[in-house]
């Protein structure tokens, strides 16, 4: 669900120094969601002390049923009526397997830990992997050396390590708890 979105944006805007670097973040999600936030951030006046970029995964036709199609979100274009801290996004195609290789054409590890490494973050913790990337906790001291092995999220996490210029990146897992510490002053 896309509701809340709003709301946490605004809620990250408020931790952020921003003071001398104005990051980016990338929003990925389906067709409607860059209109959404636009009418949100516009009505509810908000600006925000970094920048935002949104990708609409776009539709297949077999994708909507004759329901959808009457509902028309007017799909808006990458720059049409751009809130102030919005970056152009673009609109991703599936290939012809109706795939979206958003991870191929963008690599998204580096992109949040560049993101992290902008914003000061003290942790990244990296989520929502495809399923064929071997867990972790899954993964043999061979693999490494195995190139007929699947691809294990410990690489991932490397890339990670790379962009943010720190080690503390983790990959979740199923019932990982991470404290988080209360801020003691704003």
């Amino acid at each position: 669900m896309v509701f809340g979105l709003p709301g946490l944006l605004c809620t990250v805007s408020m931790n952020i120094n921003a003071e001398n670097v104005r990051p980016t973040m990338h929003l990925y999600g389906p067709c409607g969601l860059r209109q959404f936030i636009r009418t949100s951030l516009r009505l509810s006046r908000s600006e925000l002390c970094y920048n935002f970029a949104i990708h609409e995964l776009l539709p297949v036709p077999e994708q909507l049923d004759d329901r959808s199609k009457e509902w028309d979100t007017h799909q808006t274009t990458p720059t049409e009526k751009m809130h102030p801290n919005e970056e152009a996004g673009s609109d991703i195609e599936p290939d012809y397997q109706h795939i979206w290789n958003i991870f191929l054409k963008l690599f998204f590890v580096g992109m949040a830990g560049r993101f992290a490494r902008q914003i000061n973050a003290k942790k990244l913790i990296l989520t929502h992997f495809s399923q064929r990337y071997r867990p972790a906790s899954q993964l043999n001291k061979e693999d490494d050396d195995d190139v007929t092995a699947p691809e294990g999220v410990h690489k991932l996490v490397l890339q990670a390590k790379a962009a943010f210029g720190s080690e503390n990146v983790e990959a979740a897992e199923d019932f990982l708890v991470v404290s988080v510490p209360l801020r003691k002053s704003l």
